[in-house]
C-alpha cells in the first residue's frame, strides 16, 4: 500500500491508485500527484521522493488501528501472523493518547491551539470590524453631515461610493471565513486534533471550497426553514408574529439543518442531503445524542446573539466604546464558529460507523477508516 505524505505533513493511503491519478490533501487542498511505478533499487530505502512528495511502502494490517500504530511508528508488543499472513499488532501508546483525539474537554481551546486559527481569527476579525463598523457609521456620518447642511443627495451619492468597495472586499473575506470553517469540520471528522491550513488563496480554491456551502443553503437551511418562512409571511400580512411561535419553528428546524451540513460535508455523495435520507441519519444517530448536539449548536447562536444586542445596546449608550469593541464581537464569533464546527465534526467521528456515510472501501484522498 502506498502513502503519499504531503507538504503539511498528512499521510493519505492511496490503496490501488493509479500511477499519475491526481487528488487532492483532505487536510490543506493541496493537489497530489500518485508517481510512477517505485524501481526496485528504490523500495529497499522504503522512501524515496515523487513531484515534491514522499512515497513509502507500509505492511498490510487487519485493521484501522494497526494502520494507525504503523503510520505513527508506535513500538509493538508482539506480532502475530494471522491466516491471511497479514500482522496484528499491540501498542504500548498510553490509554489516553486515543481519546484526546476525540476529547471534548479542549473544545473551547481548540481554536487557538495553532498558528492557522489564530491568524485566521485576528485577520477575518479586523476586516469584518472595517467593512461592518468603521465603514457603515462613517456612511452614516456622512450622511447625517450631508443632512444638516441641507445636501442630502450629495451625502447619500457619497455614502454609496465609499460602500461599494467595503461590500465587493467584505464578500472574498466572508467566503474565506466559511471555507476554513469547512475545513474544520472535515479534519475534526477525520479525527485531527490540529486546526487545518487556511484555504488557497485563488479563483480554485474559492470554488471548491464555497460549493457544499451552497448545497447547504439549498438542501439544509430551506428546508429545515420552511415551516418558519410559511408563518412568518402569513403573520406578516396579518400582523405582529407570536414570538414563541417562532422561537418553537426554528428549533424545530434547526436539527434538520445540523444534519444536512454534516451529510452535506462529511457523505460520500455531496447531494446526499434529500429529507429522507436526513431523517433516517437523525434516526440512526439516537435522539439523546443528536438533540444535545442540537442544544450545544443552538446555545452558540444564542451566544452570538446575545453579544450582538450588547454590541447594539453599547451603541447607544457609549458610541466609541462600542466602535473599539467591535473588533473583540468579529473574534468573538469567529471563535465560536469554529467550536462549533469542532464539535460537529467529533460527534461524526465518534458515530461514522453507525451513519455508514462512506464506501467499505473509501475513495483514494481520504481514509474515513482511520
Amino acid at each position: 500500500m502506498l502513502v503519499l505524505v504531503c507538504r503539511c505533513g498528512q499521510r493519505i493511503k492511496a490503496p490501488g491508485a493509479t500511477p499519475g491519478r491526481v487528488g487532492r490533501c483532505p487536510k490543506c487542498g493541496e493537489s497530489l500527484k500518485v508517481p510512477e511505478a517505485v524501481p526496485p533499487a528504490r523500495r529497499e530505502e522504503n522512501e524515496t521522493t515523487a513531484a515534491g512528495y514522499y512515497v513509502e511502502e507500509i505492511p498490510r494490517l487487519t485493521s484501522s488501528r494497526a494502520v494507525g500504530e504503523a503510520s505513527s511508528g508506535s513500538p509493538t508488543r508482539d506480532s502475530r501472523p494471522t491466516e491471511a499472513g497479514r500482522t496484528t499488532r499491540r501498542s504500548k501508546s498510553k490509554p489516553g493518547a486515543r481519546q484526546s483525539q476525540t476529547s471534548e474537554s479542549s473544545l473551547f481551546v481548540y481554536p487557538l491551539s495553532a498558528a492557522e486559527s489564530v491568524s485566521v481569527i485576528t485577520i477575518l476579525s479586523t476586516a469584518f470590524w472595517i467593512f461592518t463598523v468603521l465603514v457603515p457609521e462613517y456612511c452614516l456620518t456622512l450622511m447625517s453631515d450631508a443632512d444638516s447642511m441641507g445636501a442630502g443627495p450629495m451625502g447619500s451619492l457619497v455614502s454609496l461610493i465609499t460602500a461599494l468597495p467595503a461590500l465587493f472586499l467584505l464578500l472574498p473575506a466572508l467566503f474565506y471565513g466559511v471555507q476554513y470553517l469547512g475545513r474544520i469540520l472535515v479534519s475534526s471528522a477525520l479525527g485531527e486534533n490540529a486546526p487545518p491550513r487556511p484555504p488557497d488563496r485563488n479563483f480554485d480554491g474559492f470554488l471548491n471550497g464555497l460549493g457544499p456551502w451552497v448545497l447547504w443553503l439549498f438542501g439544509g437551511v430551506t428546508v429545515g426553514g420552511l415551516p418558519l418562512a410559511c408563518y412568518w409571511i402569513s403573520q406578516v400580512e396579518a400582523g405582529t408574529p407570536n414570538w414563541v411561535v417562532v422561537f418553537a419553528l426554528a428549533l424545530l428546524g434547526l436539527p434538520y439543518s445540523v444534519m444536512a451540513l454534516l451529510m452535506t460535508f462529511l457523505h460520500d455523495d455531496a447531494f446526499a442531503a434529500k429529507p429522507p435520507a436526513v431523517i433516517a441519519a437523525m434516526a440512526r444517530a439516537g435522539f439523546m445524542s443528536f438533540a444535545m448536539l442540537c442544544l450545544g449548536v443552538g446555545s452558540a447562536i444564542g451566544l452570538v446573539a446575545g453579544a450582538f444586542a450588547l454590541m447594539m445596546e453599547l451603541r447607544a449608550q457609549f458610541y466609541w466604546g462600542y466602535v473599539v469593541a467591535g473588533v473583540a464581537f468579529w473574534a468573538f464569533v469567529l471563535w465560536i464558529a469554529m467550536v462549533v464546527m469542532r464539535l460537529l465534526g467529533l460527534y461524526y467521528y465518534r458515530r461514522r460507523k453507525t451513519l455508514r456515510w462512506h464506501q467499505a472501501r473509501p475513495r483514494w484522498g481520504v481514509n474515513w477508516g482511520i
